[in-house]
């Protein structure tokens, strides 16, 4: 009832608002004309009750001497006509219609004459339609007009996608020297990597290199050099003579690689790191949190996390629970990260926990319907799926598919898969779901199949060129990626993929480390494999894969060796440094 007399009110409103749009049209009872800076145009006329409602600076106006006057007409200079219309349609409907060549003169003019309803909407409407190469501008239209709040969103955007922007906004060139200074000082600037801010210091230099050749030494003096790569330096800072010929910046970099190497063979102290801006690390953006698993000696329930900006994992105090936990998945939502299904040292279960990285608190959420350990998991469309698995002993593999609402915190089962599959490959590309490999109970799968929300239904696709259980899959630049596994004689290395275009797998390069059973995450736009098992020991090792050079590079390893693991990346976090070199190492 309460929702139908709100909808009927609102109704009336806009019908009342309605009509007093169309006697303005028609000039009924205007008592008021605005005349802008153009002599050539006719005022406009409106209805100044409705202006004085929505701005105080016309209520002013017209509660002063001119409320005397029985026809007024109020001149208004430096206002196009189409900005000032814009006002008296968020006057009189509430509504402006804003695109991106009228914006900042709207938000101007509404700023003028006071009319914070549309200051509001020009706002929402910059937050909402940020991206890399307008995101400088609406920073500092943001810090001209005093909106803190748009000017903290749009400062937080420029921080985290910085590497965007230095690759395709013009407005990056037109940064001031402060303000590039500013936004490379800042703890929390994601980075890939330090030699990127390198290179958006030359490239910001080069593009007025006459007058901002001066500025090197200041710019250099923001950036973690200890950080910066060998061939960085000899490559492209070294070979730029507007460097080598300055004093100041040969010492700053002679003094960046002395403290590198020291750091590099004495492992300076937290204290000491801190203390030394050129070794300071950055905040992490994202961080891998790893999760139980099989160790050589038993089921475990340790937690890890790896900060990227130092290579390193940190071990957390908070365990799961007392029961170990391996052959789950490991799934972040929303705020929370899931750990689904699994087997504890003595059973397969249907359990679900969640864990919340922020408040560093465990909640238990609804459990599955079946048993499944060897689970693949993934998110589609607002729902967590969970396909296949195996029950334990006596019991055969699933086919069953349950997806998981987390608004109603309950699992209902959907179509089951086509094949019986444990220990195969989950991830989802475009809408869809997809799942490769695993095992049957007899035999090790090659065969692929694809699962479409819309209708329901299940659909066998290309299988790969390889049988594969304990494979890992994920999903990367709107293609599939299979690696590892075990083959029914062998763990594997080989990685393929799969282009839902040309419809087929493809090799690509494959890991240094043969393993079954591992981890798998995505990390700053490259893929990371954790652990595993390579046939006679479970494995710390961790590699990455760069999609542009085809190679896996190693990374430091786990804390714990372990197999039966699972791992997801989490972004944004505001306590990162809970999780990090700045927790752990200063408690150290």
């Amino acid at each position: 009832m309460a929702q139908t007399k709100t909808k009927g009110v609102k109704s009336v409103f806009q019908d009342f608002n309605a009509q007093l749009e169309d006697m303005r049209e028609q000039g009924l009872f205007c008592d008021v004309r605005i005349k802008l800076s153009n002599q050539n145009e006719c005022p406009i006329s409106v209805h100044r009750n409705v202006l004085a409602s929505c701005s105080p600076f016309f209520r002013s106006l017209f509660t002063t001497a001119l409320a005397e006057s029985r026809q007024i007409e109020v001149k208004l200079p430096g206002i196009s006509r189409e900005d000032m219309e814009a006002v008296i349609k968020f006057a009189y409907t509430n509504t402006a219609d804003l695109c991106p060549e009228n914006i900042e003169s709207i938000l101007m003019t509404a700023d003028r004459l006071h009319v914070f309803g549309l200051l509001k909407l020009c706002v929402d409407y910059l937050h909402d339609n940020t991206d890399p190469q307008n995101v400088i501008g609406i920073w500092n239209l943001a810090n001209h007009f005093h909106c803190h709040g748009l000017a903290e969103k749009s400062w937080k955007y420029i921080i985290e996608n910085f590497h965007k922007i230095v690759e395709s906004s013009t407005e990056f060139l037109q940064l001031t020297v402060g303000h590039l200074c500013d936004i490379l000082r800042d703890d929390k600037l994601n980075l890939p990597n330090e030699d990127q801010a390198c290179s958006a210091i030359m490239k910001w230099v080069d593009y007025h290199k006459s007058k901002r050749r001066r500025n090197f030494f200041q710019l250099l003096s923001c950036i973690r050099l200890a950080y910066v790569e060998k061939r960085t330096f000899d490559n492209v800072v070294l070979t730029d003579d507007d460097i080598v010929s300055q004093r100041t910046c040969k010492e700053l970099l002679n003094q960046a690689y002395s403290l590198c190497q020291i750091q590099q063979n004495t492992k300076l102290s937290f204290y000491q790191a801190s203390k030394l801006y050129i070794l300071k690390p950055r905040i992490p953006h994202e961080v891998i949190f790893v999760l139980g698993g099989w160790t050589n000696e038993s089921v475990c329930g340790h937690i890890e996390t790896y900060d990227t900006r130092v290579n390193k994992w940190y071990p957390m105090r908070s365990s799961l629970s007392e029961q170990p936990l391996a052959y789950h998945a490991l799934i972040p939502f929303g705020s929370y990260i899931y750990v689904i299904g699994g087997f504890t040292t003595y059973a397969c279960v249907n359990t679900v926990r969640r864990y919340d990285p922020v408040e560093n608190t465990w909640s238990t959420a609804a459990p599955m319907h079946a048993k499944r350990c060897y689970v693949g998991c993934a998110v589609l469309n607002g729902f967590i799926y969970a396909c296949g698995g195996y029950e334990g002993p006596n019991n055969p593999r699933h086919s069953s598919v349950e997806r998981y609402n987390p608004v109603e915190n309950q699992w209902g089962y959907v179509q089951s898969m086509k094949t019986v599959r444990s220990d195969a490959g989950v991830s989802e590309l475009k809408g869809q779901l997809y799942v490769c490999g695993g095992f049957d109970g007899h035999t090790c799968l090659d065969s692929t199949e694809v699962y479409c929300p819309i209708n329901n239904q299940w659909t066998f696709l290309e299988s790969m060129s390889i049988q594969r259980s304990g494979v890992a899959l994920t999903t990367l630049n709107g293609r599939l990626y299979a690696m590892g596994g075990f083959n029914g004689t062998r763990r594997l290395k080989t990685v393929e993929r799969y282009d839902p275009v040309m419809k087929r797998w493809v090799m690509v390069g494959s890991m240094s480390l043969a393993r079954s059973n591992f981890a798998v995450t995505l990390l700053q736009g490259k893929i990371v494999s954790l652990g595993g098992f390579n046939g006679s020991t479970t494995s710390s090792i961790v590699e990455c894969y760069d999609e542009e050079k085809d190679e896996w590079t190693e990374r430091a390893g786990l804390t714990t060796g372990r197999s039966a693991t699972s791992a997801c990346t989490v972004k944004g976090l505001s306590n990162v440094t809970d999780y990090t070199y700045y927790g752990a190492d200063a408690n150290n």
